[in-house]
């Protein structure tokens, strides 16, 4: 980890008190299950941000240890280096300006696919507030809990448990019967192995968005936020986004999609934390 690092302030924003995304965050602290092989693992991460420092305890044995730690510094994204991100942007005041306003911030990430596709499946087309609260119901009806030191810890709902589930079951939590679909479609291609791991996203992230798009109700919006929140870098972005237009208009005058990504297109690998951090006040 290098200074500045920052994300508490994504992490409050995109959650609930008390309830799991499957994250539960207080304060400075996150906690969530990690689900290594067919083992379900409390951990919970401590985070320093002065000091650029995550404390992080887990019950875990020694063969997963390894394994834990490296899935917590994947979900806190600390391999940024914000400082190369600062340099990329030095020819460019005003974003220059605006990457200082948000000194290290860069958004948590999710721990696979199948996970990034279920919570964006159900932020469509409405409010942020409404779409965690649906995610949670669903983690909390169905996905898998455990004690540990007096705090419960959540992990979402295992395909082969997800996939069995009706469509009327899922839509009385409160979304479309076009989600619920895509949710029972996703379950079933999470635990017939055809959806890619973060690896093979990592390296063809592109051919990735095509596919996902393939999948019953997933439109370039959802496969692109969900390859954009998983992989190792920010070369992926929804450009088609409203608050993403909405906030490019207003910054720096662009219209429409296609603009922006013409423009964002000469930052490569950080163009989504632009776009990003561009919409984080909207």
């Amino acid at each position: 980890m290098e200074k500045p690092y920052s994300i508490i302030p994504h992490l409050h924003r995109f959650s609930l008190s008390d309830r799991p995304l499957p994250c539960i965050v207080e304060n400075n602290l996150f906690w969530r299950l990690i689900p290594i092989e067919d083992i379900f693992i409390p951990v919970k991460a401590e985070i320093h941000e002065d000091i650029v420092k995550i404390d992080v305890a887990s019950e875990c044995e020694n063969d997963y240890c390894k394994e834990v730690l490296s899935t917590v510094r994947h979900l806190l994204a600390v391999d940024i280096s914000y400082s190369n991100f600062l340099k990329t942007l030095e020819d460019f005041p005003r974003l220059y300006k605006m990457a200082i306003t948000y000194s290290g911030l860069r958004p948590a990430r999710n721990l696979n696919l199948y996970e990034a596709l279920i919570k964006i499946v159900l932020q469509q087309r409405i409010s942020l507030k409404y779409a965690l609260n649906t995610t949670a119901k669903l983690i909390e009806k169905w996905g898998i809990r455990e004690k540990w030191n007096g705090y419960s810890y959540y992990s979402f709902p295992p395909p082969e448990k997800l996939m069995r589930i009706s469509t009327s079951e899922i839509k009385a939590l409160g979304t479309t019967t076009v989600k619920a679909k895509s949710l029972l479609e996703i379950a079933k291609m999470e635990y017939n192995g055809d959806l890619p791991s973060i690896y093979e996203v990592n390296k063809n992230p592109e051919e990735y968005v095509k596919f996902l798009t393939g999948i019953y109700g997933v439109g370039m919006w959802t496969a692109e936020l969900s390859v954009a929140t998983v992989i190792h870098d920010y070369s992926i972005a929804p450009a088609g986004d409203l608050n993403v237009r909405k906030a490019f208009s207003k910054f720096l005058g662009l219209q429409g999609e296609k603009e922006i990504r013409e423009y964002t297109e000469k930052f490569g690998k950080w163009k989504g934390l632009i776009m990003y951090l561009m919409t984080f006040d909207l």
